[in-house]
């Protein structure tokens, strides 16, 4: 068991989490909606699911949404913004060269 739920229910919540995120991701495409407007309330209702507290549970949703732009804007603004030839090598330092600058 894992937060209180057995193998299945933790496969299905994989699987609807799975599923939600290609949903949003399809609608943040089609639509131009952001995924954190579907998201966080998927969040929200799973962690209900898993029994996670009331009072920490739309603050856990937050965070989770916010830790997920992280990784995913980094390499964005890597491409839309130029970087100088310093800034250049500093952030190849800190991404350990996985920008394609």
């Amino acid at each position: 068991m894992v937060a209180g739920l057995d193998a299945s229910e933790l496969l299905e919540l994989a699987l609807l989490l799975v599923a939600v995120g290609a949903l949003s991701g399809f609608l943040a495409g089609v639509f131009g909606v952001g995924g954190g407007a579907i998201l966080v309330p998927v969040f929200y209702e799973c962690f209900r699911l898993a029994g996670v507290p009331l009072e920490v549970r739309m603050p856990l949703c937050i965070g989770t949404s916010l830790a997920i732009i992280i990784p995913t804007s980094r390499p964005r603004s890597a491409r839309i913004v130029p970087i100088t030839p310093a800034a250049r090598s500093i952030w190849r330092s800190s991404n350990n060269g996985g920008c394609r600058c």
